[in-house]
Order: structure tokens, then sequence, then C-alpha cells
């Protein structure tokens, strides 16, 4: 309800008085008083009504504008949800757009989950899309295989020297110890020496040095 209010009331809009026989009108709203036309939304900045506003931290919102800014958002186009929707392993998708990530066809008949991307695909598509993850998670993958491998090259050498336990490892001629530790090149299949320090990777040559 508009009011008019005394010689100490001010807009918190534009820190004028409210009242004092200008004639303009007000109301109040989120403990405020607010001239008309000086209440506008946080989100847009337009004016806004009294009684069409989405209070939000102190700050109004007209509807929409809330929705853009706090809303719940598809995961498949990443516009705000606003009203039914589906949700699916955790996410929510309007109901239109829980489609194939590859094709964009409706997955109402099924569908299953690429492991990195957990994006949906159909049953023609989802194959490919897991051969192009684990190619690019090849890498990583490589990393742990020579990780691995060098932990068990490490023991099975180690193990086998003599003098127990403890004793340096001899290869190609050279007393390494514990300093440098051997892998396998994944593409290769060479084996090679990883420099401790640097992890700077190095063949033998046929005397013995690096």
């Amino acid at each position: 309800t508009p009011i008019h209010g005394g010689d100490s009331d001010v807009c918190a809009g534009c820190g004028q008085r409210v009242g004092g026989g200008d004639g303009r009108e007000a109301f109040g709203a989120l403990g405020k008083l607010w001239h008309v036309g000086c209440f506008k939304c946080a989100g847009c900045e337009r004016a806004i009504s009294a009684d069409s506003f989405i209070p939000h931290e102190g700050k109004a919102y007209h509807p929409q504008c809330h929705l853009e800014a706090f809303g719940t958002r598809c995961a498949g186009c990443q516009r705000p949800i606003d009203g039914p929707c589906l949700v699916v392993e955790g996410k929510k998708y309007h109901a239109a757009c829980f489609t194939c990530a590859e094709c964009g066809c409706s997955l109402k008949g099924g569908y299953a989950i690429a492991p990195i991307s957990g994006k949906p695909f159909c049953a023609a598509h989802i194959k490919e899309a897991k051969k192009r993850e684990a190619g690019r998670a090849a890498p990583a993958f490589e990393l742990a295989v020579e990780d691995a491998v060098a932990k068990e090259m490490a023991a099975a050498r180690i193990g086998g020297a003599s003098g127990g336990g403890d004793a340096p490892t001899k290869y190609g001629g050279l007393d390494r110890g514990d300093r440098d530790r051997p892998t396998i090149d994944y593409k290769t299949g060479e084996e090679l020496w990883i420099e401790t320090g640097t992890n700077r990777k190095y063949r033998l040559a046929a005397h013995g040095g690096q």
C-alpha cells in the first residue's frame, strides 16, 4: 500500500525525503521506505512493484531474475529449471533436454552414462564415447602402469641379489643401488631407467653407461 512519509523518512533508493509535499508515492519493503520507481530488481536493475518481488539476502528480484541467478540449472542445456524435471544419476534435466550427448536423440528408451564426463548416451554411441574418454585418460594410465612395473622389477631384483635384501642391484656394469629405478616404456616395451631427483628417463648404452 502506498504511503506518504514524514519529513524524517528517506527513500532507500534515491536518498531523498519521502513526503514533504512533492506528491511522490512511497511504500515499505525489505524493512525500508522506497519511492515508487526507486525500488529496483537487483538482477536487471529495472523498477519492481511491492507485490511482485522475491527477497533474497536483503535484495529484491523479479521472479524470473531470481530464477536465473539462483535456480537449479538443467544438466543438459544449463538453463534454469522452473517446474517438473527429470533426475538422472543425481543430475536434473528438463524433460526435453535428456538426450544423447552425441546424436541428440531421446533417451526415453534407455541410456548409459559415460564414466568420465558423466554425460548420457544412447546405445548406438556409448561404446564410442567410452573409447574417446579412455583415450584422454591414457597418459594417467601410462604413468600408473610404469609405476607398478617399476615397483615389481625393483622388488624382484633386490630379492634376487646376493648378500641379502639390502644388496645393491648390478645392471650393465654399474652399481646403481637404490638411486635410479627401472621402468618399461609403455609404447615400445623397452626397459628404461628413471633418474632419482629429476625423473629423467634414460637407456643404458652398450658399454653400460647412460
